[in-house]
């Protein structure tokens, strides 16, 4: 669809495929030099950025590149919502829960959403402060409540933590790839 602006930049009537429509619901007739908006999801600079690209002449739209601004304007938009994305999976990722071999027995599906992550935290911050404590009863995805050792929590903790690294790390270098990418095909060829 094309959209035409007057001199005022206001719209003066808008077209889809062969037809050109006017405010009052008429056939319109578009004057050459008259610029005009397409609208369509690949030119996605151009509507978000609401820039008019068309010129018309002889009663053809012919389109007028973007400048080297505009383009940068529109890839820097594209970035930040590709590292939007990105964050977004990473965090949806983690707070999915990760696999321990604590118990060496067999491993585990655990819970690690923001509440689960203070209560290991705050379970490790207790085993830290009493050395007495030698068991802890926990919560798995897989089976429901485990008693592990001292020891074996330590080593969920531990696992908690490479885990959660392991995510961050990728996001980090992701959200790298994104920055140093040069056009929006690069940009979209990243993917979590």
């Amino acid at each position: 669809m094309y959209l035409f602006y007057d001199s005022n930049g206001n719209i003066t009537s808008f077209c889809g495929g062969d037809s050109i429509e006017g405010k009052d619901g008429e056939l319109s007739y578009i004057p050459d030099g008259i610029t005009a908006l397409y609208l369509d999801d690949n030119e996605y600079a151009c509507v978000k950025n609401n820039k008019l690209n068309y010129k018309i002449r002889d009663k053809i739209p012919i389109y007028t590149p973007l400048s080297e601004s505009d383009i940068l304007i529109n890839l820097n938009d594209i970035k930040k919502s590709k590292i939007e994305e990105i964050n977004s999976k990473c965090n949806l990722e983690i707070v999915g829960g990760f696999h321990s071999n604590c118990t060496t027995t067999i491993e585990h599906k655990f819970k690690f959403d923001l509440e689960w992550q203070a209560n290991l935290n705050r379970q490790m911050n207790m085993l830290m402060l009493d050395l007495t404590i030698k068991s802890v009863e926990w919560n798995t995805i897989d089976i429901g409540w485990i008693t592990l050792s001292r020891e074996e929590f330590i080593v969920l903790y531990q696992d908690s933590n490479r885990f959660i690294e392991s995510k961050l790390s990728r996001c980090k270098k992701l959200n790298e790839q994104i920055m140093n990418a040069k056009t929006s095909t690069e940009i979209k060829l990243i993917n979590w």
